[in-house]
């Protein structure tokens, strides 16, 4: 009987991990498509204050995906 529960919640555990991993996925490749739209942000900037909120957009993005792709990689070294 105890076996059966120890399956069922390595199961369990397994899948909730799984989704937490795509779920950071998802977040990451949101982030990056961010950076890439706050890259192009530059190719429209008329003035220094839109070159300033390009740079802080970027920066946001780029801080963003660093703290997922830790979070994602501590995850997969848990493994």
């Amino acid at each position: 009987m105890f076996g059966q529960i120890n399956k069922t919640a390595v199961r369990r555990a397994k899948r909730t991990s799984e989704r937490y991993e795509d779920e950071l996925r998802r977040k990451m490749l949101d982030a990056k498509r961010r950076m890439f739209s706050a890259q192009n942000c530059f190719n429209y900037a008329l003035s220094a204050e839109d070159i300033d909120r390009c740079i802080e957009m970027l920066e946001s993005c780029a801080k963003e995906y660093s703290e997922l792709y830790d979070k994602l990689k501590m995850c997969v070294c848990n493994k």
